[in-house]
């Protein structure tokens, strides 16, 4: 009839809308659906209104709400008879409703539960082909045997889903599935194959425009450079992911208040259904609780606007605590931010009483805190009477402070999906809170998780500049030490012979440009082999230690000498003003060795023959000029040693100075 056709027409107007991110027409489509399905008693159509129900509250990240949905399709599908299967065949609906228990059972952490439906979705799948809930059902299999140590089984469920997602050219899916791989991979210390995981998905990302997913990209390669001391990377990976971040973060906010709107429409469906069946005098009654509801909602948005302005964490807890303490009673507040990479709970404000508790740390295992199992459950509680009913969450009270507080509500706090910390407050009056102070800081949560992941983000960023700094400084001084290594002679200290080679060409640069004079002495030590032979090379070695401090005493600070050899040495002088200037430097070498070297305590003399080559006139390259100072320090020593002499003299012995 008329009836079952729009029913169907609202459930592919909600599913349209909820592909286009606007869920909250997505919720009053199917909502719609599900009630003109009940109208006309088709239990076909009205599971599957509800299945889709619980997809968008799912979707908006009402998990709790969601699973309530979903069981009621469970019941639906159970109801529906034979004549009513012209729509689909129940294993259909079965593939995707059971994979979408199990994903919203591994998003409270109810692994045991997840389990159960996310095999008979498998099943369901294979059997009626559905490639998109095989792979949800492999990949929530997958974390779940990850999470209770069954690595081996968690590894070969990863494999299967990506290989199906890849089959179909399910792109969403292969990319959820490689970031998993990646996580999987860094848990195993396996960093390059989690890099390579995620470089794979990081280019899908950026070609199909999934910028969540990118983010979550780079903030797990950040932590696999950063674990394997690639601290450039993993800064820049860190940058690079906040910048996605904030170019999302307005619409997080707006997804934040959408959310918050979409709870409220849907308080608003469920009193408007009531008071129609009411029809009396409690409409207005009604209308005026919705319009409390209403300005409550717009103090959360006010509110969120005020914590989310500010990247310290302790000035965000301080605003957190002031706002929330205008809304309901807050004689005990909680915030904790949880840290994940040390399974950590931080304690970062903690009243009781009015009174400030200093801060503190405990594992997120723990079974005596309520914020630990709100966090591990990632559901919200509420007590009326904690004496009575804390047995049920946690197995004792030592973690409680000063005043008795009979009342109190815990919160999880998510940002896509992830937990980041919990928010608790506490009443010292028993039953002093409501459902609706529960949705209030579910909704007030989302800001309160961007702020905290804002303000851990900066943190990090600062922490990472400051060990880049370190790490660069570092280099940086091994730098100059293996340059001074690898220039000068380990030995006297003196520059070597490539350190003289790129000294004398900068000299000859600079004579040719001012054209002055300047000369090379090519020396060479007499009588140094006779130390080594009586008293041995290290003795040998303090002696030419003492001839290169010599050495370097007879010459000006603008000059240069280098070792080139075992007793070779090389000398150049500039700016001088004519021959007669070389011959004055030379006779100060030689001056510098005529007294004995105390070797062993015993005065050994030391000579030393010289060649000297002039520039420009003997050669105008730093090869030609030693050279010939080369030669000519090797006349000296078939002449007599001891001595010196110039390039252009060469060929006169007369002008040999012995």
């Amino acid at each position: 009839n008329d009836l079952v056709g729009l029913s169907m027409v609202f459930l592919n107007l909600g599913a349209v809308e909820k592909e286009r991110g606007e869920l909250d027409k997505a919720l009053d489509r199917t909502m719609k659906a599900v009630e003109l399905s009940q109208a006309v008693g088709r239990k076909d159509r009205e599971a599957a209104a509800l299945n889709n129900v619980g997809e968008v509250l799912m979707e908006s990240g009402e998990i709790q709400e969601a699973l309530n949905y979903f069981m009621q399709a469970v019941s639906a599908m159970r109801e529906i008879r034979e004549g009513d299967l012209d729509f689909f065949k129940p294993i259909e609906l079965e593939s995707n409703l059971f994979a979408n228990i199990g994903q919203a059972f591994i998003q409270i952490g109810e692994d045991k539960n997840a389990q159960g439906y996310l095999e008979l979705a498998r099943g369901a799948a294979e059997a009626a082909g559905d490639v998109g809930a095989e792979i949800r059902s492999l990949k929530g299999l997958a974390i779940s045997a990850r999470r209770e140590g069954r690595r081996d089984t968690a590894r070969e469920l990863l494999s299967q889903a990506l290989s199906r997602s890849t089959q179909a050219s399910q792109v969403v899916y292969s990319v959820e599935i490689q970031i998993e791989m990646a996580i999987f991979q860094i848990e195993e210390n396996s960093y390059p194959r989690a890099i390579e995981l995620l470089n794979t998905a990081m280019g899908v990302c950026e070609r199909e425009g999934l910028k969540r997913k990118l983010a979550e990209c780079y903030r797990y390669r950040s932590l696999a450079f950063e674990a394997s001391h690639q601290f450039s990377e993993a800064l820049l990976d860190f940058k690079q992911f906040h910048e996605v971040m904030d170019s999302i973060s307005v619409d997080l906010i707006a997804r934040s208040k959408k959310q918050a709107e979409i709870r409220f429409d849907l308080e608003k469906a469920k009193q408007e259904a009531e008071i129609y069946r009411l029809r009396n005098v409690e409409l207005k009654e009604r209308q005026n609780e919705l319009e409390r509801t209403n300005a409550r909602l717009q103090a959360v948005m006010e509110i969120g606007q005020v914590i989310t302005a500010s990247l310290d964490l302790e000035t965000v807890a301080q605003r957190i605590h002031e706002s929330i303490s205008q809304l309901m009673d807050t004689t005990g507040f909680t915030l904790v931010v949880y840290h994940e990479s040390k399974k950590d709970l931080e304690f970062t404000l903690f009243i009781q009483g009015g009174q400030r508790i200093e801060a503190l740390h405990i594992p997120a295992d723990s079974d005596e805190s309520f914020a630990a199992y709100v966090i591990r459950h990632n559901k919200p509680i509420r007590l009326n009477n904690v004496d009575q009913e804390y047995k049920d969450y946690i197995r004792s009270r030592s973690l409680a402070f000063g005043i008795e507080t009979p009342s109190l509500i815990y919160v999880p706090l998510s940002l896509a999906g992830r937990i980041v910390g919990a928010l608790g407050v506490q009443s010292v009056q028993r039953g002093a809170y409501t459902d609706e102070d529960v949705q209030l800081l579910m909704s007030l949560g989302s800001f309160i998780a961007v702020a905290i992941e804002n303000s851990r983000t900066h943190s990090e960023l600062v922490r990472l500049n400051e060990e880049l700094k370190s790490e660069k400084d570092s280099l940086e001084k091994l730098a100059r030490k293996v340059s001074r290594i690898a220039n000068h002679d380990g030995l006297t200290g003196l520059p070597n012979r490539l350190l003289l080679g790129e000294l004398l060409e900068k000299a000859l640069h600079r004579a040719k440009r001012l054209s002055t004079l300047l000369a090379v002495l090519f020396m060479d030590l007499d009588d140094f082999k006779p130390i080594n032979d009586r008293f041995g090379h290290h003795a040998g070695d303090q002696a030419l230690i003492e001839v290169s401090r010599r050495l370097k005493s007879a010459l000006r600070e603008s000059d240069v000498v280098a070792r080139v050899g075992g007793d070779e040495f090389v000398a150049f002088t500039q700016d001088l003003d004519d021959r007669d200037s070389a011959r004055v430097v030379a006779e100060k070498l030689e001056e510098a060795l005529k007294t004995p070297i105390l070797v062993n305590g015993v005065p050994c003399s030391v000579g030393v023959s010289i060649g000297i080559a002039l520039y420009p006139g003997d050669g105008k390259t730093a090869d030609d000029l030693l050279r010939k100072a080369d030669e000519s320090m090797y006349r000296i020593k078939r002449t007599g040693k001891n001595g010196f002499i110039f390039f252009e003299d060469i060929d006169n012995s007369k002008n040999i100075r012995l």
